[in-house]
């Protein structure tokens, strides 16, 4: 099923504020782009920020070098939870940062308070794009 974010627009509007002008935040339907759009945008990206789902497989795109790794946070929600590992893998053959969080809700709609805006802020702020995914990654479950 699709999920959804309650107030999505708000919530993007305060993690921006929260985060300030250090990042850019851009909101993304991967699934109106084509193939080319989605890896261009997601090569360009250093962070990806989403619920659990199939958006969620161009992470594997995300910006990475010897001197930069990306990072994911991927939020779960309603019948999906942390025990589900598809992107975390996929953050690890990327070599890539993984965070997760969860929200409440059903499905097909995801709710959020300030909790949890604190929450992606420190989930987000908490990678170092200069330093190696790993062992030493933060286990928030």
């Amino acid at each position: 099923p699709k999920q959804s974010i309650a107030k999505e627009g708000e919530l993007v509007r305060q993690v921006q504020a929260a985060l300030g002008s250090q990042y850019n935040i851009t909101t993304v339907i991967f699934g109106s782009l084509s193939t080319a759009d989605s890896v261009k945008i997601a090569s360009r990206s250093q962070v990806m920020v989403g619920v659990h789902g199939a958006g969620l497989v161009w992470s594997g795109f995300l910006r990475s070098s010897q001197e930069q790794h990306g990072g994911i946070v991927e939020m779960f929600g309603g019948d999906r939870s942390p025990v589900n590992r598809h992107y975390h893998n996929i953050a690890s053959l990327a070599d890539i940062h993984y965070r997760s969080l969860s929200l409440r809700g059903s499905a097909k709609s995801l709710v959020w308070d300030q909790s949890k805006v604190d929450e992606i802020v420190s989930r987000i702020r908490s990678i170092h794009f200069d330093q190696e995914p790993g062992e030493s990654e933060p286990n928030y479950a």
